[in-house]
């Protein structure tokens, strides 16, 4: 189980202190990352997707709509058997992503059957 303050310690690896930054329309007018943050935040999400705790699904909802197109797509599969409407919500987003492959993720991550 995860400890109360363990979704802080990857929130903190995000820019703007936990919430993910949004994607602007076509391109980005958000300064580019460093590569070591940018690969933080795609282990925190990978690793995440095996922890079953409200919190952590909180988190990757969020991460849904991180900047970077691997945080999306993690998040996809990270999200993949877990209930709640907020987790239908962001994988309808993602389906609908700029970036083919975390559509396809979100696709077929919608078709599993969810488990509680």
């Amino acid at each position: 189980m995860l400890q109360p303050d363990a979704g802080a310690d990857v929130a903190l690896a995000q820019p703007g202190g936990g919430q993910p930054r949004r994607r602007s329309g076509g391109g980005s007018d958000l300064p580019e990352e460093p590569r070591h943050i940018l690969t933080v935040r795609r282990a925190a999400v990978q690793a995440l997707g095996s922890a079953h705790d409200q919190t952590v699904t909180d988190l990757l909802v969020a991460s849904t709509e991180d900047t970077d197109r691997w945080v999306r797509f993690w998040a996809s599969w990270s999200l993949a058997r877990r209930p709640g409407p907020a987790v239908r919500i962001a994988l309808e987003r993602l389906a609908a992503d700029e970036d083919r492959d975390v559509r396809e993720a979100a696709r077929t991550v919608l078709e599993f059957p969810i488990t509680t």
